[in-house]
């Protein structure tokens, strides 16, 4: 019992390990996209003269 609940909480350890991996690849991409969206606002409101650029 005792060699099931350990094997059952290690494997839970390694599917927690891999979903904050997954969580941690997705903020990175998010981040990115934010940037990658302010730029481009930026670079618009250059465009149109905004003082706010």
């Amino acid at each position: 019992m005792v060699k099931a609940d350990l094997a059952n909480a290690n494997a839970e350890i390694v599917c927690l390990k891999y979903e904050n991996d997954q969580l941690k690849k997705e903020l990175e991409l998010v981040t990115k996209t934010m940037e990658y969206m302010q730029d481009e606002r930026t670079a618009l409101l250059k465009i149109i003269g905004d003082k706010d650029a």
